[in-house]
């Protein structure tokens, strides 16, 4: 074989490897809406972090208002359902139905209407309804849990209030067929929403806060809470530093706020950032304004970060810059 024709073979594979290899390794992370709908069933839909996967009971529709992992809500407000992922460490099943006993005490007077467990071959489901009232009202009250047997450190949380205690076979349909998916809160998610020109990615165990704002998150643990939010703009419709200059004003305008670092500008790829921090003196709160600029793009992105710790925010700094550098034009 000539010499020439080798090098043409060699270059072929190396061409096939370079293909490849980037393939796998040049941008690995995926929209995590995209990685979940692989995996779900008929009708099943994702929840608002992707860890769990439900089906939607009949009549009900997500709840823009209302916390958890999974909120439904009738249309007509007189049922609503939230559910959310709790581990054994922190409070077991059992501490579950107590602790909302307790509230209903605190107010009310309540008694259980129906009651069942049952152990089927991957998940244990436990369910109280309570008959709760007062002077002023009366409702229903459906509690449950889901054992998944493959997640024994965790389980699945389920809390509703109805007008009718015919809403129990809601419960029972929800703790029938909701469960995890394959993925993680200890791992980092690329989000894209059709309501935004850019995607961002979270870093491990953080979670997203509102479903009326596609990128808002949060981070807590038992001593500090960041919440994050970030939205995009474009300069044909407002001017990029006018609208950062006033986000800076009107935070700062608190008597107890401080500037400690002043619009500090960076070059990181084709984005110019600039960042202004504010602390506040009568309280542990620190609030970060950043301002994302796209090189040749009309699109610019504003995120503002609240971080609320005694240690200020050097603990969460390398997160909310991972967060920040990720933000990417579509």
């Amino acid at each position: 074989m000539k010499k020439s024709n080798i090098v043409l073979i060699t270059l072929e594979i190396l061409l096939i490897i370079v293909v490849v290899c980037s393939s796998i390794f040049g941008n690995t992370l995926k929209s995590i809406d995209a990685i979940v709908q692989k995996e779900l069933g008929e009708n099943e839909l994702p929840s608002l972090n992707y860890l769990l996967k439900y089906q939607m009971p009949e009549g009900y529709e997500e709840a823009m208002n209302l916390y958890g992992e999974i909120a439904l809500a009738t249309p007509d407000g007189n049922s609503n359902f939230s559910i959310d992922i709790l581990e054994n460490e922190k409070m077991t099943s059992q501490q579950f139905f107590e602790t909302q006993e307790t509230i209903f005490e605190q107010s009310a007077n309540y008694t259980v209407v129906s009651e069942n467990t049952s152990d089927e071959k991957d998940r244990k489901i436990t369910k109280k309804v309570y008959d709760v009232s007062n002077d002023f009202t009366q409702f229903f009250a459906l509690v449950g849990t889901i054992e998944i047997k493959n997640h024994p450190d965790q389980f699945i949380g389920v809390v509703g209030t109805a007008t009718s205690q015919d809403t129990e076979e809601t419960l029972d349909f929800l703790l029938s067929t909701t469960n995890y998916t394959k993925q993680k809160a200890d791992e980092e998610k690329l989000f894209s929403s059709d309501l935004e020109d850019v995607t961002i990615i979270s870093p491990p165990n953080w979670k997203r806060l509102e479903r009326a704002v596609p990128y808002s998150f949060y981070k807590q643990d038992e001593n500090n809470i960041t919440y994050l939010i970030a939205s995009t703009s474009n300069r044909k419709e407002e001017d990029p530093q006018e609208s950062y200059e006033y986000a800076k004003t009107s935070l700062s305008s608190d008597p107890s706020a401080t500037i400690i670092e002043d619009s500090t500008v960076q070059t990181v790829d084709n984005k110019t950032i600039t960042t202004s921090i504010i602390e506040y003196s009568d309280s542990y709160a620190t609030t970060i304004i950043t301002l994302i600029e796209f090189k040749d793009s009309d699109t610019f992105t504003i995120v503002r970060t609240d971080v609320v710790s005694e240690d200020g925010i050097d603990y969460i700094k390398s997160d909310v810059d991972y967060i920040i550098n990720s933000i990417n034009l579509k």
